[in-house]
């Protein structure tokens, strides 16, 4: 998906995945990101601030779509591409995708609930 063609997909649908073999932590995807804005902004990465909006680096429309495209490929999600506008820095950013990367237990219903639907 970061092949420049980036599908829609509406918040009630947005995918979740369970958790891959390599499980991520908020301290490696920050510092992933940074590393990515930092090559976008042509800046070196400890001058990227996690609680700075990405706009202040000079990242454009372009360049949000392109990251988004990134992250896609990096965590294997499907992701809207107003993501960026959605989650302007890399603190937000971070939670957000680390919420989507998080396994989800579905579980039968108790023999109860099942009784009464």
């Amino acid at each position: 998906m970061g092949s420049g063609i980036f599908h829609l997909f509406s918040k009630q649908n947005a995918m979740i995945i369970p958790a891959s073999a390599t499980k991520h932590t908020e301290t490696n995807l920050k510092a992933w990101l940074v590393q990515r804005v930092a090559s976008y902004a042509r800046r070196p990465p400890e001058t990227i601030a996690t609680d700075v909006p990405l706009a202040d680096y000079g990242l454009d429309s372009v360049y949000a779509l392109t990251l988004v495209g990134d992250i896609e490929d990096y965590l294997g999600l499907s992701l809207e591409p107003t993501l960026m506008w959605d989650h302007p820095d890399i603190n937000s950013l971070s939670s957000t995708l680390l919420g989507m990367t998080t396994p989800v237990s579905i579980r039968p219903p108790l023999q109860e609930e099942a009784q009464t639907v």
